[in-house]
């Protein structure tokens, strides 16, 4: 059969995306059945738009209490009031994006998504550094990223937009290489993709 000829146990990027699996399952387990906390307004404003969404809601919530004090100004962190209505600001496409995988697969596969993004961050990441140096130097570089603290500090964050901006940029630079030394359009039109998405998701990074 053709999947056989594949030989994936022997690819490091097999081994790779099972360590990584293995990790995003061991996070997954510390939080099975603990109520949802959130360290920060970002996050629980995407967690509530991102339930939203999921549940086939709109992308808004009308504040009442706006009505009392007669001007837009109730309203918590990472939302704007737009003609009377709550919405998100500055992280649009972050809860979309969570929201439409949360109605395909179903709600309780939120709090995950973005670890689950770790992997593709991780394999663009090696794919990259093969092409800059080679297979050695990118299986120890990968080895140590999957083993930062701070990567998982991040991906662990559920409703936190940092780490798959993190991913979608990896994605970007490593098919812009591609597309640099293979020269097809069709690599630039993805390029400009990943990075126009990475951008949406935390559009306060176009001014850093």
């Amino acid at each position: 059969m053709w999947y056989r000829k594949l030989n994936w146990w022997k690819q490091e990027w097999f081994w790779l995306s099972g360590l990584v699996l293995v990790a995003v399952l061991l996070y997954a387990s510390f939080s099975d059945g603990l109520p949802a906390r959130y360290n920060s307004p970002d996050e629980a404003a995407n967690a509530y738009f991102a339930r939203q969404v999921t549940q086939g809601g709109r992308l808004g919530n009308y504040e009442i209490l706006n009505d009392i004090a007669g001007t837009p100004i109730v309203h918590p962190r990472s939302t704007v009031i737009v003609k009377g209505v709550e919405a998100p600001s500055s992280f649009v496409i972050f809860p979309v994006l969570l929201g439409m995988i949360g109605r395909v697969f179903g709600e309780w596969l939120l709090p995950y998504i973005t670890s689950l993004w770790a992997m593709v961050g991780i394999l663009c990441f090696y794919w990259l550094w093969c092409d800059l140096f080679d297979r050695r130097v990118a299986f120890i570089s990968t080895i140590l990223l999957i083993f930062l603290p701070s990567f998982w500090y991040y991906h662990a964050r559920g409703f936190y937009h940092n780490a798959i901006f993190f991913d979608l940029l990896l994605v970007a630079v490593w098919l812009m290489w591609k597309a640099l030394h293979k020269g097809e359009w069709w690599r630039y039109l993805l390029t400009g993709l990943a990075f126009g998405l990475a951008i949406s998701v935390r559009t306060s990074e176009i001014f850093w």
